[in-house]
């Protein structure tokens, strides 16, 4: 198994997964690393009426399928919410996870344990016991919880184990959605008047920093991604699924329809992609059995993968790091884990889990433990060579928790782009549009440069 992450340099994207997919007009590069752990922790909500509490286990590395319980969660009704602090570090600093209702939310702190690093233990943290809770999410030290009622409709930030709010806020809306990054909180939902509004607020100041109307192609949300620029996911009638992204430094909107047949079934955002199955299959292509892949910053389709399964859940986990779509098959056998390599949806790992899979996160950090290697499995590939506008550039064997200066120079030997990188990193480059010629891409390593000469027609 490698874990990597893909930079693009140039005007496209970049993601932290697994292996390469195309890129038009850039430089893409894939870093993989020597050192391994990834936890992922499924949430599981019972059969109604069958009197048993919702838990959650961990389901173990990749390639590994034994299901381990973790822990059971007395919850007065099933789980709502589940979701883990993304992996933001390289060690074994304890992070949080939240799961709970619309009354009662359970917080622990997890770390890898040192006698099975891919097996996330947890212990609890704290119980805070609200009412209409909507959706939470941890993320750096912070607790973002969004809640509706008839009474209240507000957004409120603690900072644990403190349950005094760091700062409370109304909406000018019912929210529905919740995506946090470091910086910024994304809330959709809808105004009285039934319009579907974005309130994008500061984290560190507690202010609002942008409230928007959308427009009808965004009625109807169910997912939203904030990576920059945010991006909600909208089913608005009977036949569509439409892309609405609000770029939070222009301020522009833009729409785009992402598939016309048929309406959402389940789907999840993948860092620029939207992954997602449609509801029904009205052309008798078995596309209600197929995942599509829709690219977000071209705004067109990219793929699409004939799973031959009808899903309940798609999910793309919550770390940072993850590079996995985890389905969970529609009951009676959505205690079935299947776990797909995002790029070519090829069979990685299955699992099953004592009840109904509901939520899927990861639990992913990587201990700086291997000085045997010392970067002498530092390796370069470079594909297509010559290139006229694209090349896939490979690094393998980094060492978890170093960091390698990475350059990329032209035959005269002046340096274009200088970047620290590491493994299992997000990061983005944008530069102009390169001219034909000769270029080299270095990486630094305690063994020596290790270089490859790229031509560009």
């Amino acid at each position: 198994m490698k874990k990597a992450f893909l930079l693009t340099i140039g005007c496209c994207f970049v993601l932290s997964t697994g292996y390469s997919q195309q890129v038009i007009n850039g430089i893409s590069l894939r870093v993989s690393n020597v050192c391994e752990p990834y936890g992922q922790i499924t949430g599981c909500n019972p059969p109604s009426g069958s009197g048993a509490s919702a838990n959650f286990g961990n389901g173990g590395c990749i390639g590994q399928s034994a299901y381990t319980l973790l822990d059971s969660i007395e919850l007065p009704g099933p789980m709502t919410y589940f979701n883990i602090d993304p992996d933001q570090s390289i060690n074994t600093t304890p992070k949080y996870l939240c799961a709970g209702d619309a009354s009662k939310l359970l917080l622990y702190t997890t770390y890898i344990s040192t006698q099975n690093i891919c097996d996330a233990i947890t212990a609890p943290a704290d119980t805070f016991l609200l009412d209409s809770i909507v959706n939470a999410i941890p993320t750096v030290n912070l607790l973002c919880i969004i809640r509706s009622s008839a009474i209240t409709d507000n957004f409120i930030v603690f900072q644990p184990p403190s349950q005094v709010p760091l700062f409370s806020m109304t909406l000018n809306m019912k929210p529905g959605l919740l995506a946090v990054n470091f910086q910024t909180a994304a809330v959709a939902g809808t105004d009285t008047t039934g319009t579907v509004r974005l309130n994008t607020i500061d984290l560190s100041t507690g202010l609002v920093t942008h409230d928007t109307l959308l427009g009808p192609p965004a009625d109807n949300p169910v997912r939203i991604e904030n990576n920059g620029t945010v991006t909600i996911a909208s089913s608005p009638g009977d036949t569509l699924i439409t892309a609405t992204t609000y770029n939070l430094n222009t301020q522009a909107i833009s729409y785009s329809t992402i598939y016309a047949n048929s309406g959402f079934n389940t789907g999840d955002f993948q860092f620029g992609y939207f992954h997602y199955q449609p509801l029904t299959d009205p052309n008798g292509n078995n596309d209600d059995k197929k995942v599509f892949v829709y690219d977000l910053f071209s705004m067109t389709p990219y793929n699409t993968f004939n799973i031959n399964r009808r899903l309940k859940h798609l999910i793309f986990t919550s770390s940072n790091y993850g590079y996995y779509m985890h389905g969970v098959e529609e009951p009676p056998l959505d205690n079935h884990v299947l776990v797909y390599n995002y790029f070519n949806y090829q069979p990685a790992d299955s699992f099953y889990t004592p009840g109904p899979a509901d939520f899927i996160v990861s639990d992913f950090r990587c201990f700086v433990s291997t000085p045997e290697y010392d970067d002498d499995l530092v390796k370069l590939k470079v594909y297509p060579n010559p290139t006229n506008g694209m090349v896939n550039v490979e690094a393998s064997g980094l060492i978890c928790g170093r960091d390698y200066k990475m350059e990329l120079m032209d035959n005269m030997g002046k340096i274009i782009v200088a970047e620290t990188i590491h493994a299992k990193m997000y990061l983005e480059i944008p530069m102009k549009e390169l001219p034909a010629g000769v270029y080299f891409l270095r990486i630094e390593t305690r063994r020596g440069p290790v270089s490859e000469k790229i031509v560009k027609m």
